[in-house]
């Protein structure tokens, strides 16, 4: 081990550390992979993760992390231990959440190189990986094989100690909750892989067609968000039934957004900004990036210098096959930063000095609409309309662009905090709900 390592119970506030730990759970947040480990020592400033014979003295059965029972009526497992504060909670951001994402399981003992400790909203002790400004592809997880390590055998060690001072009939039943949860899981998965499997079959032909788009993660393994994601059409995503909540007294309400992840198969119809010279935008322009040059520095470095550029742009999608007699519902994806790059596998620069790249975003977005930028200039060099009558139509723009599936998260931003183009109006409590391309790639 480096000289950084150290156990989760030295661990201090704004220091970098190598730790070993046996991973208790996994959640694919937004924008990262949550992580949570152990390694069965106790910090006092770490979250208390309730015991089943302390909720029921506290009267606060349920989902442990949810006091308030907000996701109570949906399907969650209950915290399989332990108990207490010993276990971390670590944001995997990328690359090093796609390589855990597609490797870690629970129970695996792992790992964690550079480690960032840092302070919670709710001030308790978590952490984050970020990427190696350095050496950008570098993975700081690693799978540990538990007779190699004296620090997975140490942990062993007190993980064993540890259960045989708990209750044996109150972590029986537990664990005979989670087992009979996890076989429901198991079972319903399957059920979803051979519908998908079943689905690519059935449309592996019209693909070969229209190769260029694949979806894959940043380390080229290709369809590996298909396995989690089921396809959903536009219109599902927007009048997503979940939005509608109901409190545990039975009050229901509209939630501004939900935090998920969907695919959809769609085509583009339109993009913003108009011209493609805007389609980057520059990180020391004040009006666009609003986040000061001497913010924290992750690995220490100074920030010196041109700050460079950003991708930032919007694609205007509509279902590519919308059900018989219906009509294709459409919505807006910002494609930004880490995912136009992983899109179009391009490093963004200041494209009016730029035309090397600027022909090459051309040739990969023609993969993806087709003609649709030439229509566009055409629309708009033709005369302005006469909205004084109506069989005055506007310009047909719409492009010979692909059928392709694209992931899709769905979140929410704070109003004020971001200069968005969105279609919605809706800013429940002050929220604006936005959708955002990842996890596709123009191969």
């Amino acid at each position: 081990m480096g000289h950084k390592f150290s156990l989760i119970k030295d661990v201090q506030i704004q220091k970098f550390y190598d730790l070993v730990g046996q991973v208790v759970k996994m959640h694919q947040s937004m924008d990262f992979l949550e992580l949570y480990i152990t390694d069965y020592t106790t910090n006092a400033l770490l979250y208390d993760h309730l015991s089943p014979e302390d909720q029921v003295k506290l009267g606060v059965e349920g989902v442990d992390g949810d006091p308030f029972g907000h996701i109570a009526n949906q399907d969650q497992q209950k915290w399989p231990g332990p108990y207490g504060r010993m276990t971390l909670r670590i944001e995997l951001q990328a690359p090093h959440s796609y390589w855990a994402n597609n490797n870690v399981k629970v129970n695996d003992f792992v790992l964690l190189q550079n480690v960032r400790i840092k302070m919670s909203s709710l001030s308790k002790l978590e952490a984050n990986i970020w990427q190696d400004r350095l050496e950008p592809d570098r993975i700081q997880v690693r799978i540990l094989k538990v007779s190699s390590q004296p620090e997975v055998e140490a942990i062993l060690k007190r993980k064993e100690a540890y259960w045989e001072r708990r209750p044996k009939a109150v972590d029986d039943e537990v664990q005979d909750e989670t087992s009979n949860a996890a076989k429901k899981r198991k079972k319903k998965n399957k059920k979803q892989q051979q519908k998908q499997a079943q689905a690519e079959k059935e449309t592996r032909t019209p693909q070969k067609k229209t190769a260029g788009l694949v979806i894959a993660n940043q380390h080229g393994m290709q369809g590996s968000h298909k396995r989690s994601f089921q396809g959903s059409l536009i219109d599902e995503i927007i009048n997503n039934p979940f939005l509608m909540n109901k409190t545990p007294s039975g009050v229901e309400r509209q939630l501004p957004f939900i935090n998920m992840k969907c695919r959809a198969r769609v085509r583009v119809v339109d993009f913003y900004p108009d011209t493609l010279e805007d389609f980057s935008r520059s990180l020391d322009d004040p009006t666009y990036n609003d986040t000061a040059s001497d913010d924290e520095d992750p690995i220490g470095l100074d920030s010196q210098g041109p700050r460079g550029w950003e991708w930032n742009f919007f694609l205007r999608v509509e279902d590519a096959k919308p059900p018989p007699g219906t009509k294709a519902t459409q919505m807006t994806l910002l494609v930004v930063a880490e995912d136009a790059e992983f899109l179009l596998k391009l490093d963004a620069t200041d494209l009016r000095k730029d035309p090397k790249t600027l022909a090459n975003l051309r040739e990969k977005l023609f993969i993806v609409w087709g003609d649709l930028e030439e229509r566009k200039t055409a629309a708009a060099a033709q005369p302005p309309r006469d909205t004084s009558r109506d069989d005055d139509e506007p310009p047909e723009i719409a492009a010979s662009s692909v059928a392709f599936d694209c992931c899709i998260k769905e979140y929410g931003v704070k109003l004020g905090e971001e200069n968005v183009k969105t279609d919605s109006k809706d800013l429940n409590g002050g929220w604006m709900r936005m959708h955002r391309m990842y996890g596709t790639t123009i191969m």
